[in-house]
Order: structure tokens, then C-alpha cells, then sequence
């Protein structure tokens, strides 16, 4: 039981950390930014990275041992709907990750850097669409914690 517990707790911390995560990097993220700058969105991008791997890990572990069972989760339509949307809010974080990793290779990062307006839009927009999507997985939780799908 306390097992359970515990592993309920980890998966939601990893949930609340994936979030803030996010919410991090599209409150940090602007078209010019510093050295500063630049190093917290790699930090808080990376925590997401690891954040996602453990919402996975958790929830898995919580599917095959602790919940009711796989067949009731494989066949709930929430559930997959859920777990699709989180797979795709992490294809998009390839994107602005691939970005914030090619800063590191810049000349002199320690000047900063200045988006074109199309690099900054279109990562602003990855950005954003990860948060609303994210955002929608506790209400299809809900929403499967109460019997629907």
C-alpha cells in the first residue's frame, strides 16, 4: 500500500515538474535573450526531458503493478487518448530543444542572441502548444479516474 503511495506521489510530482517545466520556458523564452537567459531554458528544458521519462516510468509502473490492470487501461479510451497526447506533446519539444542545444555551439554565447522573426515564432509556437496540450491531460485523468472511456 505504501508503495503505491509512493509511486502515486512520484508520478505526480514528475507531472507538476513536466508543467513548470514548460510554463519555465514560455515565460523565459523571448525573441532576444541573454547568456541568462539562454542557460535557463536549457536547464528547464532539460528537467522537462528528464520530468517526461519519469511521468513515463511512473505511470507504467503504476499500469502493470498497482492500478487495475493493463487490459483496463489499453482498453479505455481516455487512457490512450492521454498517453497519445503526451507522446505527441513530446514530439514537439524536439523542436525547441534541438534549438536551445545549438545555442551552446554559438561563438560568444556570453553576447546572447537575437531570433529572426520566423525561428522565434515558430518556437514560441511549439512552445505554447506544448502547454495548452499538457494542460489537457489532468482533465482527461480526471475524467478516467471517474470510470469514462
Amino acid at each position: 500500500m505504501i508503495v503505491s503511495a509512493l509511486l502515486a506521489y512520484a508520478h505526480y510530482l514528475s507531472i507538476l515538474l513536466v508543467i513548470s517545466s514548460l510554463v519555465v520556458e514560455a515565460f523565459v523564452f523571448t525573441k532576444e535573450m541573454g547568456l541568462r537567459e539562454m542557460k535557463i531554458l536549457q536547464r528547464a528544458d532539460t528537467l522537462y526531458g528528464i520530468a517526461a521519462l519519469l511521468v513515463l516510468l511512473t505511470g507504467f509502473v503504476r499500469v502493470y503493478y498497482y492500478g487495475k490492470g493493463s487490459e483496463y487501461y489499453f482498453g479505455n479510451a481516455v487512457f490512450l487518448t492521454k498517453l497519445s497526447l503526451f507522446i505527441v506533446v513530446g514530439l514537439l519539444s524536439i523542436y525547441p530543444t534541438v534549438a536551445f542545444l545549438r545555442w551552446r555551439k554559438l561563438d560568444k554565447p556570453e553576447e546572447g542572441i537575437k531570433l529572426p522573426d520566423k525561428e522565434y515564432r515558430k518556437i514560441r509556437h511549439f512552445i505554447l502548444l506544448e502547454v495548452i496540450l499538457v494542460l489537457t491531460l489532468p482533465l482527461l485523468a480526471a475524467l478516467m479516474a471517474r470510470g469514462i472511456g
